[in-house]
Order: C-alpha cells, then structure tokens, then sequence
C-alpha cells in the first residue's frame, strides 16, 4: 500500500429519561420530565504502512452530556379548539477534550493537547393551536424552535498549523413554522401541511488543509409542501 491508516474508535453512549403524564379525561392534559445524556468518543489515528509494527500518528477525544427538563400542556378551549404550549431548557457541556499529533512539542503522538470546556444552557418552547371542525379533520398551526448544542472540533480545526486554534462552533438554532391539515376517516386517510424553518449559525462540515472542519454556515432556510395520502 502507498499509504494505510488505522482509525480505531473507542464510544460509549447512556441515556435516562423519566416522564410523568396527566391522567386522561380532563380538559387540560401534560406531559413533563428529564432526560440525561453522555457520549465519550476517542478517535486514535494509526499508520499501518509498517504492519505488524504499527505506529501512533494522532487521534482527538471528547466527553460530551446534556441534562434536559421539559413539560408539554395542551388545553381545550373548546370541543373545537386546542392550545398546546411546551417548552425545554437544557444544560450542555464538552469536557476533557484533547488531541495527539505529531506537529507540537514534545513530537509525541500519545501526548495529549488538552483543550478548554465549553457549556451552554438553552429553552426552546413550541405553540400549536388546533381546530378540529368535524370528529374526522383538524387544521393546526404550530410554531416551535430547537438548538445543536455548541462542539469543540477536536478533530477537525483544532489541530490545523501553525496556529492550531479551534474554530468557534455556535449552537445551531432553528425556528420552524408549520400549517396543517389532518383527515382521517374509515377508508381514507390524508396529512398536508406547509413548512418554513429557518436555521441560524447551522453546523456544516468542510474538507479543508487535509482533514473535516466544522464552521458555521452563515444563513439557510427550507420550506416546501408535504403531503401523505392513504386509501
């Protein structure tokens, strides 16, 4: 082979949520609770030109968790109309991230470069408001918004020379519009709706000096029409 590498990963993933519910019946219905999260990713980055006698050449490491708590109501105005209100606030951080390269004193691959921690808290809430003419149709309009969490690109921008400096990765945030229509009935079924979401600081990967680079795009937007039928 002109050049082979080894990319051994190293993950580990556990998540916990705990939800309460309103007992069915009543005019007003919710739903809340807490979800917890964590993710330690380690990438180790090997030449194996040399097999059996393979070498370090670099790798990166991040410990990333999120705590969230969130509680969703839906009130009946009347037997034709519904408000839904709802809401998350969540605690993010990235700790203990590093990477290993050849490039810095001491020219040691398995020494690692630590980095700074990072951490953010966030509420997003959402509004729908529903109207249901028949027992067999509802419109709805909704407007919602949501985040990614901030990164640190341990394995991308932060070990680009000579300044070896970490781009500054925002959050991702996103506010979607949505207008709907439902129909159900015994033998037909239809769901249309129109959409607008706009994205602000959205979380994009560029091939740049060798390697992926997270940045983030300076403005982008979907909208369309979506529409499901079955007979």
């Amino acid at each position: 082979a002109i050049f082979e590498i080894g990319l051994p990963v190293e993950n580990k993933t556990w998540s916990q949520e705990v939800i309460l519910t309103s007992k069915p019946g009543g005019p007003l219905q919710w739903t809340a609770g807490v979800f917890a999260f964590g993710n330690k990713d380690i990438w180790k980055v090997f030449s194996d030109n040399a097999q059996p006698n393979r070498f370090r050449i670099g790798g990166s490491g991040t410990n990333t968790k999120t705590i969230a708590a969130f509680a969703d109501m839906t009130y009946e105005i009347s037997p034709q109309l519904f408000l839904t209100a709802g809401g998350r606030f969540s605690h993010d951080s990235v700790t203990n991230a590093y990477f290993n390269t050849f490039a810095l004193a001491p020219f040691d691959p398995t020494f690692p470069q630590p980095l700074a921690d990072i951490s953010s808290d966030h509420f997003t809430p959402r509004v729908v408001l529903r109207y249901k003419p028949d027992d067999r149709s509802s419109i709805y309009a909704s407007f919602s918004q949501g985040y990614k969490s901030a990164i640190i690109d341990a394995g991308g921008s932060c070990q680009n020379a000579p300044a070896y400096k970490c781009n500054d990765v925002k959050p991702e945030k996103i506010n979607a519009f949505e207008l709907g229509y439902k129909y159900s009935d015994r033998g037909f079924s239809a769901d249309l709706s129109a959409f607008y979401y706009d994205y602000k600081n959205l979380q994009v990967s560029a091939y740049l000096a060798g390697r992926a680079n997270i940045i983030n795009a300076a403005n982008s937007e979907i909208y369309g029409l979506d529409g499901q039928f079955s007979y």
